[in-house]
């Protein structure tokens, strides 16, 4: 039998929004860490309502997370089709023939009535492009797989910290805590009076 002080007979269904509210100081008192006993006395119902209110609590936050992720991505992915957009233009457009302005000196009459003009004019140039557009249309393409995860993850092996030689273990250059923690991994034991040599596996002794 519930204590009517303090728990409320929870059998009569309370509305929805009633839930929603309930659900609300709930989620407040357990990210206060409180145990479920104790919101249920301080929201006063059972332990086994306040246990089906977590449920859907962290049902409705995944929802959320999810939901937050998915718009994000499509927000990244929106921002890579504009800018692949921008890089084709700017490709196509360097492309383009363009006019360039010319000078021609010419002379007219002879001797000492001799005079020199310049002729502007115009000639149309070809252009093969600008490959560093391209190099941007590239970097949307590869991109835009690491957001979707169609590329395998990349390995990393260890290196040194200044990033120039393969990173490699040496064990003479290991405490002996680091040496018992490795050898207790493998079954073995390491000798204190020669720490940084060889470990010793364990003795069984019949057990």
């Amino acid at each position: 039998m519930h204590n009517m002080g303090c728990i409320m007979d929870d059998r009569i269904a309370p509305s929805r929004l009633q839930v929603q509210q309930r659900r609300k100081t709930v989620a407040r008192l357990y990210l206060q860490h409180r145990t479920q006993w104790e919101i249920a006395r301080e929201v006063g119902v059972n332990q086994a309502t306040v246990s089906r209110d977590l449920k859907a609590i962290q049902a409705e936050w995944q929802k959320e997370r999810l939901e937050d992720f998915l718009q994000a991505k499509l927000r990244e992915l929106a921002r890579i089709d504009q800018l692949e957009r921008e890089y084709w233009e700017a490709w196509e457009r360097s492309c383009e023939p363009r006019e360039v302005k010319t000078q021609e000196k010419i002379d007219r009459g002879e001797g000492g009535q001799k005079d020199s003009r310049l002729r502007a004019g115009m000639r149309t140039e070809r252009r093969d492009g600008n490959p560093a557009f391209l190099d941007g249309v590239q970097w949307c393409l590869e991109y835009r797989a690491k957001v979707l995860g169609i590329f395998a993850p990349t390995k990393i092996a260890p290196v040194t910290p200044d990033g120039k030689k393969p990173y490699e273990m040496r064990v003479k250059n290991m405490t002996e805590e680091q040496l018992r923690a490795i050898a207790a991994l493998r079954g073995q034991v390491v000798d204190a009076a020669s720490a940084g040599g060889p470990v010793k596996p364990v003795e069984n002794n019949g057990q």
